[in-house]
């Protein structure tokens, strides 16, 4: 079946022997121009077939996989750490179907004693600082 305005006679993806790993790249995050070099296909039918086949919305969906790429670069030292943490952040935020889910923890005190230290210098001498203890 083919899509408004998609020439499947003339996509070099539709017609590419290996057309199902092109669209499980591109839905992975592999870069359009990244494909185009892998597969040998122009990048045009890369995006022209990605938009057709609502591909797009397939990869936006798998947030995961762009979100993994960015622990891998950092296992490689390729991005800064701050990147990483935020993207392991993230990935813990989303959902098996690839929703976003803040997720919140009540957490109870109930009859914790707290202690608040100062370390600005400041204090009483005995290393609480102002706050002492409670």
């Amino acid at each position: 079946m083919s899509e408004p305005g998609h020439l499947v006679e003339l996509c070099e993806v539709c017609k590419h022997p290996d057309k199902r790993s092109i669209e499980q790249a591109f839905i992975s995050w592999m870069s359009p121009r990244a494909i185009s070099k892998t597969f040998k296909v122009k990048e045009y039918w890369v995006r022209h077939h990605a938009d057709c086949k609502d591909l797009v919305k397939k990869r936006r969906m798998n947030c995961l996989a762009a979100l993994d790429k960015i622990v891998e670069l950092g296992a490689q030292e390729l991005v800064r750490a701050s990147e990483v943490v935020q993207a392991v952040t993230a990935m813990s935020k989303i959902n098996d179907e690839g929703r976003w889910v803040d997720k919140t923890e009540n957490v109870h005190t109930g009859d914790l004693n707290i202690s608040l230290v100062d370390y600005s210098g400041g204090g009483n001498g005995t290393g609480q600082g102002s706050a002492g203890r409670t």
